[in-house]
Protein backbone atom coordinates (compact mmCIF):
# COMPACT_ATOMS: atom_id res chain seq x y z
CA UNK A 1 0.00 0.00 0.00
CA UNK A 2 1.43 3.34 -1.04
CA UNK A 3 0.77 6.66 0.62
CA UNK A 4 -0.12 9.59 -1.59
CA UNK A 5 2.03 12.73 -1.51
CA UNK A 6 -0.74 14.41 0.52
CA UNK A 7 -0.70 11.49 2.99
CA UNK A 8 3.07 11.89 3.37
CA UNK A 9 2.79 15.63 4.02
CA UNK A 10 0.12 15.01 6.65
CA UNK A 11 2.26 12.31 8.28
CA UNK A 12 5.23 14.70 8.32
CA UNK A 13 3.09 17.36 9.98
CA UNK A 14 1.81 14.94 12.62
CA UNK A 15 5.35 13.70 13.26
CA UNK A 16 6.61 17.29 13.63
CA UNK A 17 3.81 18.17 16.08
CA UNK A 18 4.33 15.05 18.18
CA UNK A 19 8.13 14.66 18.17
CA UNK A 20 9.23 18.26 17.40
CA UNK A 21 11.54 16.99 14.65
CA UNK A 22 11.51 16.92 10.87
CA UNK A 23 11.51 13.78 8.73
CA UNK A 24 12.06 13.48 5.00
CA UNK A 25 9.34 12.59 2.54
CA UNK A 26 10.99 9.19 2.12
CA UNK A 27 10.93 8.60 5.88
CA UNK A 28 7.28 9.69 6.05
CA UNK A 29 6.47 7.22 3.27
CA UNK A 30 8.29 4.37 5.03
CA UNK A 31 7.02 5.08 8.54
CA UNK A 32 3.47 5.74 7.39
CA UNK A 33 3.31 2.53 5.36
CA UNK A 34 4.71 0.57 8.30
CA UNK A 35 2.05 2.07 10.54
CA UNK A 36 -0.72 1.17 8.10
CA UNK A 37 0.54 -2.43 7.85
CA UNK A 38 0.62 -2.65 11.66
CA UNK A 39 -2.94 -1.33 11.93
CA UNK A 40 -4.07 -3.85 9.33
CA UNK A 41 -2.41 -6.63 11.30
CA UNK A 42 -4.04 -5.53 14.56
CA UNK A 43 -7.46 -5.14 12.95
CA UNK A 44 -7.10 -8.46 11.15
CA UNK A 45 -8.25 -7.03 7.86
CA UNK A 46 -7.01 -6.76 4.30
CA UNK A 47 -8.94 -3.52 3.90
CA UNK A 48 -7.23 -0.16 3.78
CA UNK A 49 -7.70 1.30 7.30
CA UNK A 50 -7.88 4.80 5.78
CA UNK A 51 -11.20 3.79 4.15
CA UNK A 52 -12.74 2.41 7.31
CA UNK A 53 -15.44 4.37 9.12
CA UNK A 54 -14.57 5.24 12.74
CA UNK A 55 -16.34 3.12 15.38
Amino acid sequence: MRLTPADCREFQQLWREHFQEEITTEQAQEYGERLLRYVQLVLGSDDDPRERAPP
